[in-house]
């Protein structure tokens, strides 16, 4: 029963993975989510909070704590989980898929590029609501990203949300 799931789930997952992947090839869609990609990475939200600190925005330096909190949760929890499934990149496990965006790492499940741009975003809207409308289509922008550029499948994507929510929520409940 449970192996039917899987399969039915993962047999969606490559179909949903393959149409979004199709959109690639056109430079300025491309790009644009290659700059979308790119302000997933980790360094970035480092220098907005400190940003945020330095010109003195207010709650900024509860932003700043519950961010390093979350982080700190999701970190090990995603490399937990990283380590233990294993899943293949698209790339390497169907045919006729190429990357058009180094991957940090060789497997797909969860997208921590996904996990870390929830957590911004979440926070950001936290602390920020007037924030609520671009934050939310960035963090889900920057997700479908990492399908369009073949280094996750839509699973890995909603895994990543998943962690970076719950870090979240733990994070609040600490702070």
């Amino acid at each position: 029963m449970f192996q039917a799931i899987a399969q039915r789930i993962t047999a969606f997952d490559i179909i949903l993975f393959k149409r979004i992947f199709a959109l690639n090839g056109k430079y300025l869609r491309d790009q644009y989510f290659l700059t979308l990609s790119k302000s997933g990475d980790g360094i970035h939200y480092f220098f907005i909070a400190v940003f945020l600190v330095l010109t003195n925005m207010p709650n900024s330096l509860l932003f700043f704590e519950t961010a390093l909190i979350a982080f700190a949760i999701k970190i090990p929890m995603y490399l937990l989980i990283k380590k233990n499934v294993k899943r293949p990149r698209p790339f390497e496990a169907l045919s006729g898929i190429h990357f058009k965006i180094v991957p940090p790492d060789r497997f797909s499940f969860p997208s921590g590029h996904t996990a870390g741009a929830i957590i911004f975003g979440l926070l950001l809207i936290h602390f920020y609501p007037v924030l609520l409308i671009p934050v939310t289509i960035w963090a889900f922008s920057v997700g479908i990203s990492r399908v369009y550029l073949g280094v996750h499948y839509p699973t890995d994507v909603l895994a990543g949300a998943v962690l970076g929510s719950f870090s979240v929520y733990l994070a609040l409940i600490i702070v």
